[in-house]
């Protein structure tokens, strides 16, 4: 009989401390992704603020769980409608729209999170490793973080201005706001 009682024990300590799985999506208003790319004449920076973001994570510790980001292609914005429109023609983003992140694993360090998962990108899906800041904010978790990616990793071809190509490689920027309850 005792060890039943043992059993039973455990079985409700694991109850109760078994975590509350949420989710929330970003709040479009307070987050961006944007993409930095270098020609030898000048560089850019072309921002979206239109994008899905959803994460799964653990209430009351934030510890995220799982990390999905849908963007399309058209959606960012360089303040340049042709540098825009040629983009769209470099990355055939009639024949592939979106961007899209879906995590793999995700191991929790002191300031966020090591997140691995796959980028799809102008056909291809490659894997990528992300180091992501996360902050505890009164009813918000934030995630921010900076990461390369390059042109040939994605056959994309390099755009040129003057007979000269951008730079193969790109910096990724993203400032993501959860509102959580």
């Amino acid at each position: 009989m005792i060890p039943l009682l043992k059993l039973l024990y455990i079985t409700l300590l694991i109850g109760i401390h078994k975590p509350d799985i949420k989710t929330a999506k970003a709040d479009l208003s307070l987050s961006m992704i944007s993409y930095h790319m270098v020609h030898p004449l000048h560089s850019w920076e072309g921002i979206s603020k239109k994008f899905d973001a959803v994460i799964q994570y653990e209430s009351g510790t934030g510890k995220l769980l799982s990390v999905t980001v849908t963007a399309s292609v058209a959606s960012f914005d360089s303040k340049n409608k042709s540098r825009d429109q040629r983009a769209l023609v470099f990355t055939n983003a009639t024949q592939f729209p979106d961007i899209i992140f879906k995590s793999t694993v995700i191991h929790p360090t002191e300031h966020g999170a090591d997140i691995t998962g796959n980028l799809s990108f102008h056909g291809i899906s490659r894997p990528v490793n992300l180091k992501v800041d996360q902050f505890l904010d009164p009813g918000h978790i934030i995630c921010t973080g900076t990461f390369m990616l390059l042109l040939e990793d994605f056959k994309v071809e390099r755009p040129s201005l003057l007979m000269t190509k951008t730079n193969n490689d790109f910096t990724i920027r993203f400032y993501m706001n959860f509102p959580v309850g």
